[in-house]
Formats: C-alpha cells, sequence, structure tokens
C-alpha cells in the first residue's frame, strides 16, 4: 500500500474517533443537564407549594387572630403506604385539592367540630379526585385531630386504577 495512502486513512480514522468523541460527549452532557433541571423543577414545584401553603397559614392566622376559640388553619398530611407511592408534584396536587375542599372548617367554632367532621369524614369516603396529572386519586380521611386552633387531617391516597 502506499505510504501516502496510509496517511489520510489513519488521519480519516483519528478524525472520525474525534467526531464520534464529540457526539458521545455531547450526549453524555445533555443527559446529565437534563437529570439536573428536571431536579431543579421538582424542587421548584414542591418549594411553591410550600411557599403557598404557608402564605395562606399566615393569611389565616392574621384574619382570625382576634377570635379566640375557632379553627385557624387546616392542614392535610398525606400517610403513605409502601406499596402506594405517590410522586411529589401528585401528592402536592392532592393535598391542595384536599385542603381546599376542607378550607370550609376554618373560622368554625371548635365547639361544633365533632358533628362535622364525622360529616366529612363521611363525605370524603373514597372521594375521587380526577385528572391529576392524567390519574384519578381517591382520598380517604383516616383521622382528624384539633391542636389548639389547628385541624389535622390524615388522609390516605390510593390510584383508581381502571379494570
Amino acid at each position: 500500500m502506499n505510504k501516502p495512502l496510509q496517511n489520510r486513512a489513519n488521519r480519516l480514522q483519528q478524525a472520525g474517533l474525534f467526531i464520534a468523541g464529540i457526539i458521545i460527549g455531547g450526549a453524555l452532557f445533555m443527559a446529565l443537564y437534563q437529570h439536573q433541571f428536571n431536579t431543579i423543577v421538582l424542587q421548584n414545584k414542591t418549594l411553591l407549594a410550600e411557599n403557598t401553603d404557608l402564605q395562606g397559614k399566615l393569611a389565616d392566622l392574621q384574619q382570625y387572630k382576634r377570635s379566640g376559640s375557632v379553627v385557624k388553619s387546616v392542614e392535610i398530611i398525606v400517610e403513605e403506604e409502601e406499596d402506594n407511592r405517590l410522586d411529589d408534584i401528585s401528592k402536592v396536587e392532592v393535598k391542595n385539592r384536599v385542603k381546599q375542599d376542607l378550607s370550609i372548617f376554618k373560622g368554625q367554632p371548635i365547639s361544633q367540630l365533632p358533628g362535622r367532621i364525622r360529616i366529612a369524614r363521611h363525605t370524603f369516603h373514597n372521594k375521587i379526585y380526577a385528572n391529576i396529572l392524567e390519574k384519578d386519586y381517591a382520598v380517604d380521611i383516616k383521622m382528624a385531630f384539633l391542636i389548639q386552633t389547628e385541624l389535622r387531617f390524615y388522609i390516605a391516597v390510593q390510584e383508581v386504577r381502571e379494570n
């Protein structure tokens, strides 16, 4: 084989390897970038939901600061089972919808709560919340606690699967 032809073939092979390295390196960089961006978006949504929740609590406390024996805030706590875990975004959306429905308890006298909580437990027995990230979830109130002027609801959430 001719020496100049072999040099060209070696250079062409080296250029091909260099270009392949650039492509593979770019693909790895994009994969890492997308993973980091996805993590940041999830944290941002969680922090925005927490910020909105805290602003709502502050507004409620300021609204009812002169009232002594009324419910000033409602908190929703999702109980998760090992086999039925929710992703963070779905969990936040379910909490927001349930909290919006149970916000009728804000400003209610504490003396009238027992009967109203029974009605709420009956109403929320397997209540379906549709179209949360293209899925449906059934919500059930497990427990309700009144701690000073904060009403806490412990709920169980299960994804509704069509058969």
